[in-house]
């Protein structure tokens, strides 16, 4: 097996309904010593999770049902980081790819992919998150969104 890059703690929000889908990328996350992973199994609880988390980076699963992108927090407008999208498909399409093009930043992988092509652009990702700060200002929001609910000044 490919030896695992050194990357930077990022939060990774992983959306896909297969469990076996979920099972194989979290173990790859893991083995690229990531820590923050959080999972989420259907598109109704997505949008909750990604205001709750706000993970650097969504590796979002175009294939799961009921999954409304335009009604997804992706945009400053919400308040938060837009975090950068890898999209994951097992069955890529023009229309598909054409439809979603507006909420991808990481580029599409289509399943079953392998450790090393997720690990690449994980790198090329995480290289735009620590040159442009975002990772620090993402990390700044979130422990702010925590203060103000714990109540801590």
């Amino acid at each position: 097996m490919i030896r695992p890059p050194s990357l930077p703690d990022l939060a990774v929000l992983v959306c896909d309904a297969s469990e076996y889908s979920r099972r194989y990328t979290r173990e790859y996350l893991r083995a690229a010593s990531l820590k923050r992973i959080h999972e989420v199994s259907d598109a109704g609880n997505l949008r909750k999770v990604l205001l709750s988390v706000q993970p650097d980076v969504v590796l979002l699963d175009l294939d799961m049902p009921n999954l409304e992108t335009r009604r997804l927090p992706l945009s400053r407008a919400e308040k938060h980081v837009m975090p950068a999208i890898i999209a994951l498909t097992s069955r890529p399409t023009p229309a598909l790819i054409e439809c979603s093009r507006q909420i991808i930043t990481g580029g599409v992988l289509v399943k079953p992919y392998t450790p090393s092509m997720l690990w690449l652009r994980l790198q090329s990702l995480a290289k735009i998150l620590v040159s442009s700060g975002a990772h620090q200002v993402a990390q700044a929001e979130t422990q702010l969104m925590v203060d103000r609910i714990l109540g801590t000044p």
